[in-house]
C-alpha cells in the first residue's frame, strides 16, 4: 500500500513539471494598430476636407461664390448686397452695378456689355467719342449712354407724323430684333420737328410705340431737343448717328427713307469689329 502511493505521488510530481499545452497564437498587436492608425489617419484627413470651404460656396444663393464677392465687394451672406430688388448675380453677369441701388437691368432688357466708369466723351464731330448724355425712356428708366459701350448704337430721330413714303419705325425695329444678340442697340429720339410741332403735336411715346410695336428705347424729345439737335445734321427726318462699339461717332449724318439701306451695310460693318477689352472679372 506504501508503495502504492508513493507511485502515486511520484506520478503527480511529474506531470506537475511538464511543459504546459501551447496557446493560441496571440492577434497581431501590430497589423491590428496599423488598421486602425490608417482609419484613423483617414478620418482625420475628411475632417480637414470638410472644414475647408469649396471654392464655389455660394452662402446667399446669388449666383455668385462667396470667394468671388469677397474680389468685387459684395456681401456674401445677401443675395441683394444694394437693396435694390436684383439679387447681386442677375445684375454683375449682366453688367450692372450690384453695389449701386441706382443701376439695375432695364425693364425693357436692352442689350447692355460691360464698361468703363471713367468714360468721357468728347463731343458730336465724326470721329469723336460721343459726349455721355442720359434721358428717362418709355417706362421711366435713366438710360446713360456710356453703359451702352461695347454695343454698335444707332441713333435714330423721327417724329409720329411720318412723310408720305409712310414710316420706316417698323423697319427698325425689325433690324433691332435681328442684331440685338449680337449687340446691336437702338436709342430713339422722338420729336416734333425741328421747325416746331408735327401734326400729332408734342411727341408722345407711348402712342408711337403701340403705333409701330417698338421694344427698343423711346425718348419723347419736344422741338427744340438738344441731344437730338446735336446728332442730327440734316433737316430731314427719319435720320440716323451710328457709333461703333468704343461709342466713336463713325457716321455723322444718315437722313431720308433713301439712306435706309446704307445704313444697314454699316451696321453689318461695325458689328464685325470686335467688342473692346473691358477689365469685367467673371467667377470661375
Amino acid at each position: 500500500m506504501r508503495l502504492l502511493l508513493q507511485l502515486l505521488l511520484l506520478l503527480s510530481l511529474l506531470t506537475s513539471c511538464a511543459d504546459p499545452a501551447p496557446a493560441e497564437p496571440p492577434a497581431d498587436d501590430d497589423d491590428s494598430s496599423d488598421d486602425d492608425d490608417s482609419s484613423d489617419d483617414d478620418d482625420s484627413a475628411d475632417d480637414d476636407d470638410d472644414s475647408a470651404e469649396p471654392p464655389d460656396l455660394d452662402w446667399d444663393d446669388d449666383g455668385l461664390p462667396n470667394e468671388f464677392e469677397d474680389q468685387i465687394g459684395t456681401d456674401p451672406t445677401r443675395p441683394d448686397s444694394d437693396s435694390d430688388g436684383y439679387d447681386d448675380g442677375d445684375e454683375y453677369l449682366n453688367y450692372f452695378l450690384p453695389n449701386d441701388p441706382g443701376d439695375y437691368p432695364y425693364i425693357g432688357g436692352y442689350p447692355r456689355g460691360p464698361f468703363e466708369e471713367a468714360y468721357s466723351g468728347e463731343g458730336f464731330e465724326p470721329g469723336q467719342l460721343s459726349a455721355t448724355w442720359s434721358h428717362l425712356d418709355q417706362y421711366g428708366q435713366e438710360l446713360q449712354l456710356h453703359r451702352f459701350a461695347g454695343n454698335v448704337v444707332l441713333i435714330y430721330i423721327d417724329y409720329e407724323d411720318a412723310p408720305g413714303l409712310g414710316h420706316i419705325a417698323p423697319e427698325v425695329e425689325a433690324i433691332y430684333q435681328a442684331r440685338r444678340s449680337e449687340g446691336f442697340v437702338v436709342l430713339h429720339f422722338l420729336t416734333a420737328g425741328l421747325f416746331g410741332p408735327a401734326g400729332y403735336g408734342p411727341p408722345f411715346a407711348q402712342r408711337y410705340i403701340e403705333e409701330h410695336g417698338l421694344t427698343f428705347p423711346v425718348f419723347e424729345h419736344p422741338a427744340p431737343s438738344p441731344i437730338a439737335t446735336n446728332y442730327h445734321l440734316s433737316p430731314f427726318v427719319p435720320h440716323w448717328t451710328l457709333l461703333n462699339r468704343d461709342l466713336r461717332i463713325v457716321v455723322p449724318s444718315l437722313s431720308g427713307h433713301n439712306d435706309w439701306p446704307a445704313v444697314l451695310g454699316e451696321i453689318d460693318v461695325l458689328l464685325a469689329e470686335p467688342a473692346p477689352d473691358v477689365g469685367w472679372p467673371l467667377p470661375r
